[in-house]
């Protein structure tokens, strides 16, 4: 998977964590993000009686909903941050001027 990829799914997930829970496909990257910070139910995307079951069980349960939006907004919060986005470009920009300057 190339750098664009990769992007293109990260901000795929950022979007479907934007603070509601999801029944999404049990996907490596999602499933580890679903478990990890409880926001969601991970169903079989070809089993339509299983996706059924997962959007039933959120609308069914409003404790569960709700705790798993408090989960969400938190992830969100906590990961994906413009303050933490600023770290990770400055660090960058200093990598590539100093790379430059040595070969410059």
């Amino acid at each position: 998977m190339n750098g664009s990829q990769k992007e293109q799914r990260r901000i795929e997930t950022m979007l479907k964590f934007s603070g509601l829970p999801v029944a999404c496909r049990d996907f490596p990257e999602y499933r580890k993000l679903i478990r990890e910070n409880d926001v969601g139910l991970l169903v079989n995307e070809k089993d339509a009686h299983n996706v059924a079951e997962a959007l039933n069980r959120l609308i069914g349960n409003p404790r569960l909903y709700r705790q798993m939006s408090r989960n969400a907004v938190r992830m969100i919060r906590d990961r994906y941050n413009w303050s933490l986005e600023e770290e990770k470009l400055t660090r960058v920009y200093r990598t590539l001027s100093s790379t430059r300057r040595r070969n410059g």
